[in-house]
């Protein structure tokens, strides 16, 4: 799993911007593990999964480090 931080946070559309080794990648508050979109900080160490998405790189099943 790739390791990075979270980035931006948008609670209130449902989805956000992890910063992690390979650039930047997004995530939709449905791939979140254990956590809440809610919960979420600025900064945060995140594990995640890339994938590829329709409008570019995708955070998948995003767990707190």
């Amino acid at each position: 799993m790739a390791q990075g931080v979270v980035q931006k946070v948008y609670a209130d559309k449902g989805y956000g911007f992890i910063r992690g080794d390979h650039g930047y990648w997004f995530f939709h508050q449905s791939v979140l593990q254990d956590t809440t979109i809610q919960s979420l900080k600025i900064g945060q160490p995140v594990e995640y999964e890339e994938g590829c998405g329709p409008s570019g790189p995708r955070a998948d099943a995003i767990r707190l480090v």
